[in-house]
């Protein structure tokens, strides 16, 4: 029946090899082998030996397992940072982004939902109805910024620096405002559906009291920032 198992093994190797990849050739082999030590052995072997054998292959199987489903090690490249085109066709990357590479730049026809841009240098930029929809602009500089039109819904813009910001017709709705300041901002017709605005300055904001009174922890008084 020795035959058997070389057959065996390839089939093991093949299959899971199929579904998993090298390891699952290497989790195929190393399982097949395991077995054939503890069952052909058991002539050949002394039994505390054939249990060190299988204790062994059953230890690096689980090692095996472990690497695999943490993907390491692994032959999966690294996704590329996003690029942001500017109008003028140059490309700029988050990390240029937040050093301050797009100040005053014009960003339309760009997509930055869910890009992390926190503490960027955005002032002046102009980006109206480029959609940003969860994107993390925690502390971002965004003073003077055209985003008129734009799909802010669930943007993160604790501590941001919004004054002057162009703001109207932008739906806005469960954004994080805390602390950010928005002094002289234009909100006319912006969505605020849920928006929190605790600790926010908003000495001279334009914005209508329906859209007011749709935000949450709109303040009482005007705060500096």
């Amino acid at each position: 029946m020795l035959w058997l198992w070389p057959l065996c093994l390839i089939g093991a190797m093949a299959l899971l090899g199929h579904f998993l990849g090298p390891f699952g050739v290497l989790l195929g082999g190393i399982g097949t082998i395991g077995v054939l030590v503890l069952y052909v052995g058991s002539g050949f072997v002394r039994r505390p030996v054939q249990l060190s054998i299988c204790a062994g292959a059953c230890a690096l199987l689980t090692v095996v397992y472990f690497a695999y489903v943490n993907e390491f090690p692994s032959n999966r490249t690294a996704p590329e940072s996003p690029k942001i085109t500017m109008a003028d066709g140059r490309e700029l990357s988050l990390a240029e982004l937040r050093g301050g590479d797009a100040r005053g730049a014009v960003l339309t026809g760009n997509r930055l939902n869910g890009l992390d841009l926190s503490r960027a240098e955005l002032e002046g930029i102009t980006a109206p109805g480029v959609p940003m929809k969860g994107a993390i602009l925690d502390g971002a500089h965004l003073a003077g910024a055209d985003l008129h039109g734009g799909d802010l819904q669930d943007v993160r813009l604790h501590r941001a620096d919004l004054r002057g910001a162009n703001l109207t017709g932008t739906n806005l709705s469960r954004a994080d405002l805390t602390d950010a300041c928005l002094r002289g901002a234009n909100l006319t017709g912006a969505t605020l559906d849920g928006a929190d605005f605790r600790g926010a300055g908003v000495t001279d904001a334009a914005v209508s009291p329906a859209a007011r009174s749709a935000a949450r922890n709109w303040p009482a008084s005007d705060l500096p920032c």
